[in-house]
């Protein structure tokens, strides 16, 4: 195992790099639109552009790494994002910034299905949910360090653009030192249906894309909801290094409880308690008398923990999906994962927008705690599904687990094989 981490440190080198970046820059968006006086709908529109590349991004990386293999699609989506960046500073204009966030989506999605696929191919079924939890862990410690940037100069200071894109090209420096042993095979032009991934894998699927919803929103509306309560930069970026710290302190433990547990238990229990969280946080929304409640040890202790629930829902229906998936369509079911956890986003950036333009900042927790139920919902009706892939994780393809079989399948063919010779 610790030969394994060994071997990823480049990897995860190079996605602290770019999640502190990602992060920053994302921040930096929503405060700087809200600074220029632009409506939560028309901040919505633009943060929303994001998701538009990520789904795009989605659905075409696993054919481009399939072509020229992860390292060198890594290193153009690296350079496409940081150039996307710089590119920020030239003008403030929603519409052009919505066509660079369309950019950035692409390029982040492409980064991410690349490391997501190579770090599976490194990992088994015993040590996935372990792997990816560090993997979160890892880029939700450079997000929430990265929320601290946006205080090392004025808020309408460009310079902040140019520091983001640094920050992303120099994510470059540990992927190309990544030995040529350590780097995954090439893999085959894999395709995965819908049809087949939902029956495989349906809990994944919807976990995905719920995730996606509550991601979305709070990556691009959190710290909009800091502003309204009446938070300066200061306090904002308080506020959403709390709840990404609060997210990388639950990876690990979470993703440990469900290499050993039930899945299905891990994230009906979290979804329940996100529910229970966002209530919380409704209410002392609602009763606080002024914006210093936001910034006290109450508040932040409860943001704290609710992160931590919203943050673990995506890897741990990642963990879900690849459980069931064929070695070989790891590539493509990252994809998939990150195509409806894409989709997700994007309509949860604009309905917690639009919900928030309606009820004011009351309407961000309201909108996670009734996502909250829906999963609920959905984990109590859902059966685990009858698939699985191969035990060792490594070199047999996925299959329906026949629950009726009492011979095995080499004994039955061999049979069959007499019976056609006879």
């Amino acid at each position: 195992m610790l030969h394994l981490f060994r071997s990823l440190a480049n990897l995860l080198g190079g996605l602290a790099l770019l999640a502190t970046a990602y992060g920053f820059l994302g921040t930096l968006l929503s405060v700087r639109l809200s600074m220029e006086g632009y409506s939560e709908t028309v901040s919505g529109n633009v943060l929303a552009c994001f998701y538009v590349g990520l789904i795009a991004g989605s659905f075409l990386a696993k054919g481009f790494i399939a072509s020229i293999g992860h390292i060198r699609y890594l290193y153009v989506m690296i350079i496409g994002f940081a150039l996307a960046a710089l590119a920020h500073s030239l003008v403030v204009d929603p519409i052009v910034w919505g066509a660079l966030r369309i950019v950035s989506g692409f390029c982040m999605a492409g980064s991410f299905v690349a490391l997501e696929s190579w770090l599976n191919a490194k990992a088994n079924n015993q040590q996935r949910g372990t792997f990816l939890a560090i993997y979160m862990l890892t880029a939700y410690l450079s997000v929430g360090g990265g929320q601290k940037l946006i205080t090392v100069a004025d808020i309408g200071d460009d310079i902040l653009f140019f520091l983001a894109g640094g920050i992303a090209t120099l994510a470059l420096v540990p992927v190309m030192l990544t030995r040529k042993a350590e780097r995954p095979a090439r893999p085959e032009p894999e395709k995965i249906g819908l049809s087949a991934l939902m029956s495989t894998s349906r809990l994944g699927m919807i976990g995905a894309t719920v995730s996606g919803i509550l991601l979305g929103s709070f990556y691009s509306m959190m710290p909009r909801y800091g502003v309204e309560v009446g938070l300066d930069a200061e306090g904002v970026s308080t506020l959403m290094l709390c709840g990404f710290f609060g997210a990388m302190v639950f990876q690990i433990p979470v993703g440990k409880l469900s290499d050993r547990i039930n899945r299905r238990h891990v994230i009906l229990a979290v979804s329940l308690l996100l529910t229970g969280l966002s209530i919380v946080l409704t209410a002392i929304t609602a009763t606080s008398p002024d914006s210093s409640t936001f910034s006290g040890l109450t508040f932040l202790s409860v943001v704290f923990v609710f992160s931590g629930m919203l943050f673990v829902a995506f890897p741990l229906s990642i963990s879900y999906s690849n459980d069931r998936a064929a070695p070989s369509k790891l590539a493509a079911t990252a994809g998939a994962m990150n195509l409806f956890n894409a989709i997700g986003c994007m309509a949860g950036t604009l309905l917690v927008a639009k919900a928030m333009e309606i009820t004011g900042p009351l309407g961000f927790f309201i909108f996670i705690a009734a996502c909250g139920v829906f999963m609920s919902v959905v984990c109590l009706v859902q059966k685990d599904d009858c698939h699985r892939a191969a035990e060792d994780g490594d070199t047999m393809a996925a299959e329906p687990i026949a629950l009726h079989r009492t011979v095995p399948s080499g004994l039955r063919e061999a049979g069959q094989r007499r019976r056609n010779v006879g």
